[in-house]
């Protein structure tokens, strides 16, 4: 396993959760709601996921496995997260099938925690998989 490559994998996903969680969090001071919601929270939870991916950049890049395991915590909170959003879209869709609501907009439910989770879903699954032989 190349350590450099999820070095960089983790670069890439922290970096861009640290700048979503960033935009979520001014967002909400200055009132803006466009492609990115403006939301006090998710902005924190994105933080803290880029927070842990960059965790463990030191040791990825000098080749030690203890790296790859933030790597990994961070992609399952993407996932969690991701899917959490997801779930709540549709729930949407449910309460405007039976009724609760007038209007439904799938794109207006898309968030940044569900595009980051869909993009690294491959590499996601491959880290579970060859972290699951590291420790055996």
């Amino acid at each position: 396993m190349d350590y450099k490559i999820w070095g960089i994998y983790a670069l890439v996903f922290g970096a861009l959760c640290l700048v979503f969680g960033s935009i979520e969090i001014v967002s909400v001071p200055l009132g803006i709601d466009s492609v990115i919601p403006a939301d006090l929270f998710g902005g924190f939870v994105m933080l803290v996921t880029g927070a842990v991916y960059l965790t463990g950049l030191n040791d990825l890049f000098a080749e030690k496995k203890e790296g790859l395991s933030f790597a990994i915590v961070g992609t399952l909170l993407l996932a969690i997260f991701g899917i959490l959003y997801t779930l709540m879209i549709g729930a949407d869709g449910l309460m405007y099938l039976i009724g609760e609501t007038e209007e439904f907009s799938f794109a207006s439910g898309l968030r940044p925690e569900i595009w980051l989770f869909v993009a690294s879903l491959p590499a996601a699954l491959y880290l579970v998989r060859e972290g699951e032989k590291l420790w055996r």
